[in-house]
């Protein structure tokens, strides 16, 4: 991808969702429903039992989705059923379980990517993260919003919502079928890929795309977030104090941490413009990645780089092709 092209796409990205979304809402950080979450945020991550989800099952011509209870409940009904879309393939090879990113509203944007993987023999089952896309409440301004704002106790919510999600519907994709599976996260997916993994031994087979790597940092420096930065600080707030607030959620904060012992592949596209170059190299000195891919591409176009399904694809290395 050309480097000018890359960039102008990120930033014309980045001024819509500033323009369109972020600055036509505010949050209280001091006002929330939620309680902040303390100590081992995770801690009760092993009750979750793919037979108690309630799995219902629903086709049309293009896809099949299911749909199940989340495991946390929270104030909205809406965000308290998680929906999977499958795009599944004849005669395949393996599972992959997908994780979208931030504030998104449109699907299309992965169809290049999934059509790839499709004809590659990969079943794609795509999972909505809370507050996004149908989960969305009636009260929300647009998808993502209750996700990720200056409501600083919502969103570590959000985050332990989506591992959970995240983990049921592993489960069910490994009851479901024998095939094997590989989680792959893009930008905020990526990095709910990655805090599943810290916190679940059983979670091996790892492929994040631009994925965000220090949630405090991306708050306080990502040119994205730049309102919801100025709402936090107009409520007092600095950046020990959303540091303190995430330890539990960083990825590579958490102890007993097992990261370091699983297959895990980092695809990053060399022109972001919405994650920072030295973000990138901060998770790729600080991990064992089984193989870096860059690619010259921005944020959103790596999702149309070819070879990013066929690297996905050598995360199922040990199948005879």
């Amino acid at each position: 991808m050309n480097e000018l092209s890359s960039r102008y796409v990120d930033t014309i990205a980045i001024n819509r969702i500033i323009d369109t979304k972020l600055s036509k809402v505010s949050h209280n950080p001091n006002q929330s429903l939620f309680k902040f979450i303390e100590g081992n945020a995770f801690e009760d991550i092993d009750n979750i039992n793919s037979e108690n989800l309630e799995v219902k099952y629903f086709r049309d011509d293009n896809f099949e989705k299911l749909i199940f209870k989340s495991p946390i409940c929270t104030a909205y009904s809406e965000n308290d059923y998680v929906s999977v879309i499958v795009y599944d393939t004849t005669d395949a090879i393996g599972n992959v379980v997908f994780v979208h990113g931030l504030y998104e509203d449109n699907l299309s944007i992965y169809q290049f990517l999934i059509t790839m993987l499709n004809k590659m023999g990969l079943n794609v089952y795509v999972m909505m993260l809370p507050y996004h896309y149908d989960r969305l409440p009636e009260q929300s301004a647009f998808s993502g919003e209750y996700f990720w704002s200056a409501d600083v106790a919502r969103s570590q919510w959000a985050i332990k919502q989506a591992v959970y999600d995240l983990y049921a519907t592993y489960n069910i994709v490994k009851d479901k079928s024998s095939l094997p599976i590989c989680i792959t996260g893009f930008s905020m997916g990526g990095c709910i890929s990655l805090l599943l993994a810290s916190v679940r031994k059983d979670i091996d087979n790892l492929f994040v795309i631009n994925s965000v790597s220090i949630l405090s940092k991306l708050t306080w420096e990502s040119k994205l977030l730049v309102n919801i930065k100025n709402e936090l600080c107009n409520y007092g707030y600095c950046l020990e104090d959303i540091q303190r607030a995430m330890v539990d959620f960083e990825p590579l904060s958490r102890q007993n941490n097992y990261l370091f012992e699983k297959s895990i592949a980092l695809g990053y596209g060399l022109y972001d413009q919405i994650i920072l170059q030295e973000d990138y190299q901060y998770l790729i000195s600080n991990m064992k990645f089984n193989q870096v891919y860059e690619y010259s591409a921005g944020h959103l176009n790596i999702l149309r780089v070819p070879k990013l399904a066929n690297d996905i694809l050598k995360t199922f290395s040990h199948i005879e092709k």
